[in-house]
């Protein structure tokens, strides 16, 4: 539960985390869920490179995120038989 600092593509932007800097890992991919949705993340070509902070300015270092896409179906009739 930690306040990080994450830069894509030279642009800077804070982020507040449900994980501790230990889980590195699921703190960068709960970045980038809020970057696709919030950010015009999804905008981006993926896989991102993310370079990741402290809100101390202390370097953790450079994550590449793949996006993987679940695709749901939905079907509606148009006309019947």
């Amino acid at each position: 539960m930690d306040n990080y600092i994450y830069v894509i593509d030279g642009c800077e932007f804070t982020f507040h985390s449900n994980y501790s800097s230990t889980d590195l890992e699921y703190v960068v991919e709960e970045i980038a869920e809020y970057y696709h949705r919030n950010q015009d993340g999804w905008e981006d070509k993926w896989p991102i490179e993310l370079k990741l902070y402290t809100e101390n300015k202390d370097y953790l270092g450079i994550f590449t995120v793949e996006l993987e896409f679940d695709p749901t179906f939905h079907a509606n009739r148009i006309e019947d038989n």
